[in-house]
């Protein structure tokens, strides 16, 4: 019975188009995305991100009004918001998140629906920087270690930051080596926005001997995958500076590299 519902739902929503105003269509689409379940609800999703639907704003900032303190964080915390127009999501997260009612598992679930907002906006995350450096810098290590996903769309991070993932790069937690060897590749791939201090950290040679390190001889397979991208990302960054300018470059470096 459960398959026969399935089918029926995408059913519905392969003809719907044809006889459900755009605006209906989209109300329908968010509801479903909200409480759906299944492959059809695998299949919508896989819509809105392809542009074939579109998730209703007003919808969900109606349902956000309508819900007690209790069950708001519940609904930003669902996969649908992280579609929301960028003016709506902001209010509707930091109105969330500054509530004292949540629970640590739902705080941490806030931070990755923030990560799958800044995915799709990037050009927002500095809107967001109170909040990603607030949970990065979390005593419980789920929210530090959500937060290392939006901390790679920032800028530049201050240099107790930039401790803080020297330690976890040489520290025992797999999660944290990965996830400090995916930001620093980020940054490198943005050398044009990203700071000056943020750069030189990343091209130090303390770091680059860590992650050569980690390639050689770190005991997991996808530990020395984001090393050996990391590495490629570094050289890269190196071949792209002017000729007579890296040795310069390497010796700032070392000079700014924040230490532990």
């Amino acid at each position: 019975m459960d398959e026969l519902k399935q089918e029926l739902a995408l059913r519905f929503f392969e003809t719907a188009p044809d006889w459900l105003t755009r605006r209906q269509l989209d109300a329908v689409v968010t509801v479903f995305t909200l409480f759906g379940e299944g492959e059809a609800s695998f299949r919508v999703g896989w819509g809105i991100n392809k542009g074939q639907y579109r998730i209703d704003p007003r919808l969900i900032a109606n349902l956000f009004a309508a819900c007690p303190e209790h069950l708001r964080p519940v609904l930003v915390g669902m996969t649908p918001l992280v579609h929301l127009d960028p003016a709506t999501f902001k209010r509707l997260f930091r109105e969330t998140w500054q509530s004292g009612s949540m629970s640590p598992e739902q705080r941490k679930q806030l931070v990755y629906t923030l990560t799958g907002f800044i995915v799709r906006h990037p050009e927002h995350a500095e809107e967001y920087r109170d909040i990603i450096l607030e949970a990065f810098r979390s005593r419980f290590r789920d929210h530090s270690l959500a937060a290392q996903g939006p901390l790679r769309y920032l800028n530049d991070v201050e240099p107790k930051e930039l401790g803080l993932l020297h330690r976890r790069l040489d520290g025992a937690v797999l999660e944290y080596r990965m996830s400090v060897l995916n930001i620093f590749c980020e940054w490198l791939k943005r050398p044009r926005d990203v700071s000056p201090r943020v750069l030189a950290f990343c091209t130090s040679p303390e770091i680059r001997e860590r992650a050569r390190e980690i390639f050689r001889s770190d005991p997991d397979k996808n530990a020395r995958t984001c090393a050996y991208f990391f590495l490629r990302a570094l050289g890269a960054y190196h071949r792209a500076q002017p000729a007579g300018s890296t040795g310069r470059r390497r010796k700032r470096s070392a000079r700014q590299a924040t230490p532990r």
